[in-house]
């Protein structure tokens, strides 16, 4: 029997396993089950003619201590890179040409064409607007505080990273930091004033400090592609792969885990799959929550990977990448100037682009054939981007479930917790209950591992205790 099993290795199981190993507990006492041929979910990198193109996230956000400390303290340090200061360079698409975004929260107030002079006057008035505890959607939240000349903005931002719809997402789950922000300085401008402050204070702080801060790049990955961190991960992991899960069962102290072929017990066990695919597994011997889960929706998004020569491009591509609203009509839901950041990923001399098509804002888009996938994508990159050549290199890389954190979401958070608090040993985590991004995954991970670490201690000296008695 093993002191741990983690249900899916993607990056959330995974970082939780490397954690625990990382932690104390033996290699021998945690399995990592899989049910599909291959490790890493979504994140995944294709080599092709010198170009090393990621399927899924980019890259780790890592400018938090939290991410921080996870890549020291798994080994990550000499392998991941930073991304060049180009990634702070972000553009919007306005009246069919990008247009630089602001870099900070006060530059809006400059004349730079994405919002009228209206909604700059009502963006002074939001200090002055009151505190909200409920839930609210994006675009409720930001129209509440700033006005609805907002509105395209939000609606990129959250086609941008979740390829969802701004009026549905909840701020409360999908974004909770700029729920924070207002409910603990009432408001996001004196959030921002008050950030601007906790900056000059670092000021006074040692030499060596402030530049061990300016070390941090909001963005890291490896040379050729985010996959060869998923690489390490694995290493010395016990993994059991083309095991899909189909039941678990529990008995007094420990769980039965069934897949098609094979079962193991385990005393604790992680589920690291979200909560569409927990819907598929038979838990009916677990104490369950009176509510039902239900379906979440998910969305897809095309990937459309394209390699030129920089030649092919008559102004230079700097900067992450740009966002396009809704009101735009534009094919893609934003393209990344990937060889602009990471310049690694891409041969000398060559452009590296990643063009996001479909999501819950274009679903007709998702099932399109390669040819007009490609039409598409082109169009905007000729029309946006001044380039006529054709690509040296296309691929395209369908990715479906990524989950839609919209209002009502806590039903789903209450569920988890109340099955946790049920059953005795088992735990939650991963992509779709409270969160998508590498940062969350992360932080999830590090906190859920010193909580499983406390608890297995915990449970030891009770069985000691009780065998000297």
């Amino acid at each position: 029997m093993k002191k741990v099993a983690i249900i899916g290795a993607g990056f959330s199981g995974l970082s939780i396993g490397k954690l625990l190993k990382k932690s104390g507990i033996p290699q021998e006492d945690i399995v990592i089950i899989e049910g599909s041929s291959r490790v890493g979910g979504l994140i995944q990198t294709t080599e092709k003619n010198g170009y090393h193109i990621d399927w899924g996230p980019q890259g780790l956000h890592s400018s938090s201590k939290v991410v921080q400390d996870y890549i020291r303290d798994i080994g990550l340090s000499s392998l991941c890179i930073g991304a060049t200061k180009n990634v702070n360079k972000r553009y919007l698409v306005h009246k069919n040409k990008i247009k630089a975004l602001p870099s900070g929260l006060f530059s809006f107030l400059k004349p730079f064409g994405l919002i009228s002079f209206r909604s700059k006057i009502r963006f002074l008035k939001e200090p002055f607007i009151g505190k909200n505890p409920s839930e609210e959607s994006l675009e409720e939240f930001f129209s509440r505080r700033f006005g609805k000349g907002m509105s395209p903005l939000i609606n990129a931002f959250a086609s941008g990273v979740y390829g969802g719809n701004h009026e549905k997402i909840s701020v409360n789950h999908a974004f909770p930091f700029f729920k924070k922000l207002e409910l603990e300085n009432g408001s996001i401008v004196k959030g921002g004033l008050n950030y601007m402050r906790m900056k000059r204070k670092m000021k006074k702080k040692s030499l060596k400090t402030i530049e061990k801060q300016k070390k941090k790049p909001f963005l890291s990955s490896a040379e050729n592609g985010f996959e060869d961190i998923i690489l390490h991960l694995t290493k010395d992991l016990p993994i059991e792969i083309n095991n899909k899960v189909t039941k678990i069962t529990k008995k007094e102290d420990y769980y039965v885990i069934s897949s098609q072929d094979k079962t193991f017990e385990a005393e604790t066990i992680i589920l690291t799959i979200s909560p569409n695919y927990l819907q598929n597994v038979d838990i009916s011997s677990l104490d369950l929550p009176i509510n039902n889960l239900r379906t979440i929706q998910e969305s897809t998004v095309n990937v459309v990977s394209l390699g030129f020569d920089e030649k092919d491009f008559k102004t230079p591509l700097k900067g992450y990448g740009f966002l396009s609203p809704s009101t735009e009509k534009r094919f893609c839901l934003g393209i990344l100037f990937v060889s602009s950041f990471f310049p690694s990923l891409a041969p000398p001399g060559k452009v590296l682009l990643r063009c996001f098509v479909g999501g819950v804002r274009q679903p007709d888009r998702a099932s399109l054939d390669e040819s007009s996938l490609v039409e598409g994508v082109l169009k905007d990159v000729k029309e946006l981007l001044n380039c006529s050549e054709k690509p040296e290199l296309i691929h395209i890389a369908r990715n479906n479930g990524i989950p839609q954190l919209e209002k009502g979401h806590q039903d789903i958070i209450d569920y988890k917790n109340e099955l946790e608090d049920l059953n005795n040993g088992l735990y939650i985590s991963g992509i779709g209950w409270a969160g998508i991004s590498t940062e969350y995954l992360i932080k999830e991970a590090t906190a859920l591992t010193k909580k499983i670490k406390v608890n297995l201690i915990a449970e030891r000296k009770k069985l000691e205790i009780n065998v000297t008695a």
